[in-house]
């Protein structure tokens, strides 16, 4: 089962200002999203930005802004596949793999994957781009997931087979932002 970039998009999850601080390894979660964002914007994957309750959590936390961009969409429900314009743009998009990062793992990122394995796509959840405020609730979290159709993988495992080979493009741009 190979994901390839004509069939993949890619879902952020709510990263923002009020919530990534509480989270556990915040410092490497946010370094290997910015690879893992980076990269996917090199290859020119669709990314969408889900902000929870803006008004209370904030906004996307600046360092990856700078990568995602302004444009987001502000959920209520902890599902992104259950908020109605995220689910339109993903339906629009058209692809069957959605690559997942984000937090927390055990509330929106679980929801949003069980929701999609259960509506026929294919969830990639990027482990080390993913986190909760406790090991613990990402270990049960992961657990649940591994019971679907989710898949797992890491920035640096997703980021190389979706170039394919080091004659890739920006095979030289991405090495050197796992570097």
């Amino acid at each position: 089962m190979s994901i390839s970039l004509d069939n993949v998009m890619a879902l952020a999850i709510d990263f923002q200002e009020k919530l990534v601080p509480a989270m556990h390894e915040k410092e490497n979660l946010i370094k290997r999203s910015e690879i893992l964002l980076k990269g996917l914007s090199e290859l020119d994957v669709n990314i969408i930005t889900s902000q929870q309750y803006t008004k209370g959590l904030g906004m996307t936390i600046p360092q990856l802004r700078e990568i995602l961009g302004n444009e987001y969409f502000d959920k209520r429900a902890f599902s992104c596949y259950k908020d109605a314009d995220i689910l339109q743009k993903i339906k629009e998009l058209g692809k069957k793999y959605i690559i997942i990062c984000g937090i927390e793992a055990h509330i929106c990122v679980l929801q949003t994957c069980l929701d999609l394995a259960e509506a026929g796509f294919v969830p990639v959840l990027v482990t080390d781009c993913t986190s909760s405020r406790k090991q613990s609730d990402m270990n049960n979290a992961l657990l649940r997931m591994a019971k679907t159709d989710t898949l797992f993988t890491t920035s640096e495992s997703i980021l190389f087979e979706l170039m394919g080979s080091a004659s890739h493009p920006s095979f030289r741009t991405i090495s050197n932002l796992i570097k």
